[in-house]
């Protein structure tokens, strides 16, 4: 660590997700983030992975919905599958990634994220609770 503060991503996952979860956290570490995985209603995360897949998009993306209370939604296929995507996007996925080849829209989801995340927290400084 020496140092230097890992930065936290409070994160939730919808859907199938153990090789998922694994996977996340070695790509988060990679870029200096520890995840924090979060559920619950109560919850306020920083970002929402939707493990979506042939017959069930709009459903999980609906619960992530639900539970981002407006943060960005990651739609996560394990296989390509352009007509998922479609439905991911159509479902209000901010971005998909595809988990069967190079993981750089994933990176990229996260790094917006991250973005997102330090505009929201240099902008309210006080939180309304």
């Amino acid at each position: 660590a020496m140092g230097v503060e890992a930065r936290r991503l409070r994160t939730m996952v919808f859907g199938e997700s153990d090789a998922f979860h694994a996977l996340l956290v070695d790509v988060l570490r990679d870029l200096r983030v520890e995840p924090e995985f979060v559920e619950g209603s109560a919850a306020r995360p920083d970002l929402v992975f939707a493990m979506v897949r042939q017959g069930d998009v709009f459903g999980v993306l609906e619960l992530a919905r639900r539970a981002a209370h407006g943060a960005p939604i990651v739609a996560v296929m394990s296989l390509t599958d352009p007509k998922v995507a479609q439905r991911a996007d159509l479902g209000g996925a901010h971005d998909i990634c595809t988990l069967d080849g190079p993981l750089d829209d994933l990176r990229r989801a996260l790094l917006r994220a991250l973005e997102r995340q330090a505009r929201l927290r240099s902008g309210n400084v006080r939180h309304s609770s």
